[in-house]
């Protein structure tokens, strides 16, 4: 199949994007041929076709003209849209066009490109942004709802952009995607990674076909190790919703404990001066870290740490945590239960709850059933996170929607 994804950005920026890459690779390597479409930005990897990516949003800019012209490509792209039918032109028909986060910067109108050209839609749902102006569900540190069923005016209630004009933008650009534009009625399916994901869309109003394809981990990748070194690792996104603050009080409450910090955010800075104010000499920071030395950190310790505070979807820092051998102890919240089973290869505790936290890391401490948990969480991944088991189900879903269409030959398009 000839397939073409579309994401705001083409370098890995998070976890959203590493799971395209991965996913364009294993497609790749079984005969297909990727393409893309997304933003410029200096960061993003090498590309055959990036000279008909679309302009970025400059979102800082203090400019009245620069405003009034970002405010516009969120409506409606009409650059993107010009772009993407120049790139259909260069590189010919297409089986799939496999949107991913494409809100607010690429946007969404070039759905309806696709659509008009009778390109089947497939989009993949990493996030709640289309049914919650916020993104992730919270509003003021909490699990908030208020959007459901269309109602967009919570997002002016709740300030989700920080401020009453950028709320304003968001809550205007929810009308006209949904009840003006109508635009995901154009697209032929839509992809969860986690039952709870489908299951809180539903709750949330937006009824549509969507289907579970949880993420895959490439095994080789990740060698596990059953040995550590006494210590309780957070490897993230430094981010409220993240449960930053509960995990930084919980480092502070149990001094006898040895806690690693990974990672990079809004609350880094945050996180520093917690460790130094406190004098937590129990606790490394040790800041942004990818590849081979985030995994050789994470094989040293203990277990990892997820105390997430907002419906995780489906958490690769739990699936990595697995196929490297440790156990996790995660928030019993969103997707987390899906992964982590009780005293099979983790612990669960209530999000929010320092003490039920601490219960289970005592809890942990005492059964010391860390190797074995290891061993199982690590089985867990190969045998149903596998690359095989999520190509066979990923192919599946684009024939259902592409009307058994020829596979073509493959043609690279990284560099």
């Amino acid at each position: 199949m000839r397939i073409l994804f579309a994401n705001n950005f083409l370098y890995e920026r998070g976890g959203a994007e590493k799971s395209l890459f991965d996913t364009a690779r294993l497609l790749e390597e079984n005969g297909h041929n990727i393409f893309f479409f997304s933003s410029k930005f200096k960061e993003n990897v090498s590309y055959t076709y990036e000279k008909y990516f679309t302009s970025d949003i400059d979102y800082q800019s203090h400019s009245i003209v620069d405003k009034l012209k970002s405010l516009s490509k969120i409506y409606y792209n009409l650059e993107s849209n010009r772009k993407v039918n120049k790139l259909l032109k260069e590189i010919g028909d297409i089986d799939i066009a496999h949107m991913n986060n494409i809100m607010y910067r690429v946007g969404v109108s070039i759905v309806r490109t696709f659509k008009e050209k009778s390109i089947p839609v497939v989009y993949h749902l990493r996030d709640y942004n289309l049914m919650c102006g916020a993104i992730n569900l919270t509003a003021n540190g909490e699990i908030c709802e208020g959007c459901k069923d269309y109602n967009f005016s919570n997002v002016l209630k709740e300030r989700c952009k920080g401020g009453f004009t950028g709320s304003l933008a968001i809550y205007t650009s929810m009308v006209f995607y949904h009840k003006i534009m109508d635009i995901f009625k154009d697209v032929d399916i839509f992809i969860s990674p986690s039952n709870f994901m489908k299951t809180k869309y539903h709750e949330l109003g937006f009824n549509k076909n969507i289907e579970v394809l949880p993420n895959f981990i490439n095994m080789e990748d990740f060698e596990p190790c059953y040995k550590d070194d006494g210590s309780y690792v957070y490897f993230g996104r430094l981010a409220p919703e993240k449960g930053i603050y509960t995990l930084l009080n919980i480092c502070k409450r149990l001094p006898a404990h040895k806690f690693k910090i990974i990672g990079a955010g809004p609350l880094e800075e945050h996180c520093k001066s917690f460790i130094t104010e406190n004098n937590l000499t129990n606790v490394r920071f040790l800041g942004y870290m990818r590849g081979k030395r985030l995994y050789d950190e994470i094989k040293l310790s203990r277990a990892s740490i997820v105390p997430s505070e907002w419906y995780e979807n489906n958490s690769k820092s739990i699936m990595e945590s697995m196929a490297l051998g440790k156990p996790v102890i995660a928030s019993r919240i969103g997707g987390n239960p899906e992964l982590v089973t009780e005293r099979e290869n983790g612990y669960l505790f209530e999000p929010f709850n320092e003490e039920d936290l601490v219960d289970k890391l005592m809890m942990a401490e005492k059964e010391r059933e860390w190797e074995d948990m290891g061993k199982r969480g690590r089985e867990i991944i190969e045998r149903y996170y596998n690359p095989q088991i999520y190509y066979e189900r990923l192919i599946g879903i684009y024939e259902k929607i592409a009307g058994g269409k020829q596979c073509h030959q493959i043609r690279p398009t990284f560099s």
